[in-house]
Order: structure tokens, then C-alpha cells, then sequence
């Protein structure tokens, strides 16, 4: 177990997953995230709100959708870093695995762990671990921010844009023609800049987007 707070990880021959999880009793819910550095200097980052009640359990699924963005990136090496004492314990088979709420969560991550090649798992300092933790604090602050702008935006229904609501109603089902009605009228949304929609897309589609993204 590497303890040095002063060290920098630097992905210098193999790609790099540091992952981290929490738990935020305010919001009922716990965040999950994943960064990939890659030799090349590439980063990729996922993270998500999860319905979880325990630290753990975001922390497994970090290193759960850390590995399946590893697996869309085509890799076949990883070395997986990260500070949760339990994770690394359980899945290098140190300790078993008592609590019920951790099985299901153990055999998916086992179960994707074995599709690599190559795979090492190291247990690291939470200072060594900052770009996985600086990770869930966006989502979280990002989660809040979301909470706040759908409360004031709570007026502003759905309801109020005909075309949107039929555009929700048929899902799938929808066509060009129901997608090109959105643009006939001005709403709240037509004169914001990309960044400022990307805020109000739930974490969770942003999260599918970047699984499939390939940089």
C-alpha cells in the first residue's frame, strides 16, 4: 500500500483509473466518480448521482463505472487507484463480503474487473486521490446547483410549450417534424449559450454521453 501524500500520479506507461465515492445525507443520495488519465495525456472523467445510503456503495460504483468507461475506451491494462479500505480489501480478497447491500455491487465489479487483460489495484492516500474527489465535489455542487434551478424554474412548465409536451409524449416515436416545431416560438431556453444548457441535462444523461464518448 502506497501512503506518500507527496506523490503525483502520472499515467507514464499504462492507463490510470482513480475512482471515489460519498455519501451527502442532505441530498438523500451519494455520488460516484471515475478519472481515466491516459498515457497520451488524456483525461476522462464520469460521474454520478446514485441512489445509495452508505459511502460504500458509491464507492463501489465509482469503481464500477470507472471500468465500464474503461471497457469503451477499448482498453485491455488498468491500474486501478484509489483511499477506500473496504473496496480494495474486499476485491483483492483480503475480506470477505458480509453486508448484503455490497454483494450485488461486488459481483458486477468483479465480473468487470475480469474482462481486462492486465490489472492491478492500489490503495492510495485521499491527497494522492484528488482528482477522483475533486470529481464528486462538482457533481455534488453541480446536483445543488440543479436542485436550486429546478425549484425557481418550477413555474415554467412544460406544460406552457405544447410542442415540448408532445415531444415528450411520443418519446421515440417522435419525428423530425415534432423536433422542428421547438424552434417556432422563443422560450427561456432559445437565447442561452451551450454551457448554460448543459447545466439543466440530468447528470445521469450526461453520464450515458460520456460512456460513449471517445475523446
Amino acid at each position: 500500500m502506497s501512503t506518500n501524500p507527496q506523490k503525483l500520479i502520472i499515467a507514464k506507461d499504462i492507463p490510470i483509473m482513480l475512482f471515489a465515492g460519498e455519501f451527502q445525507g442532505t441530498l438523500l443520495q451519494g455520488v460516484a466518480a471515475a478519472v481515466l488519465l491516459m498515457p497520451n495525456g488524456r483525461r476522462y472523467t464520469v460521474s454520478q448521482l446514485v441512489s445509495v445510503n452508505h459511502k460504500d456503495e458509491a464507492e463501489y460504483t465509482a469503481l464500477i463505472i470507472g471500468l465500464k468507461k474503461a471497457n469503451q475506451l477499448r482498453l485491455k491494462t488498468l491500474a486501478i487507484k484509489g483511499d477506500s479500505d473496504r473496496v480494495f480489501n474486499q476485491v483483492n480478497g483480503l475480506t470477505p463480503v458480509t453486508e448484503e447491500r455490497l454483494k450485488k455491487l461486488y459481483r458486477v465489479a468483479i465480473k468487470s474487473i475480469r474482462t481486462f487483460e492486465k490489472i492491478s489495484l492500489e490503495w492510495i492516500s485521499p491527497e494522492q486521490n484528488r482528482p477522483a474527489l475533486s470529481a464528486v465535489k462538482r457533481c455534488m455542487k453541480d446536483a445543488l446547483g440543479r436542485e436550486k434551478k429546478a425549484s425557481s424554474l418550477s413555474s415554467q412548465s412544460p406544460l406552457r410549450y405544447p410542442a415540448m409536451l408532445s415531444l415528450i409524449e411520443k418519446g421515440e416515436q417522435a419525428t423530425e417534424e415534432d423536433y422542428g416545431k421547438l424552434t417556432e416560438e422563443e422560450d427561456e431556453w432559445t437565447h442561452k449559450s451551450l454551457s448554460e444548457l448543459r447545466t439543466l441535462i440530468p447528470l445521469e444523461i450526461r453520464d450515458l454521453i460520456a460512456l460513449q464518448w471517445q475523446g
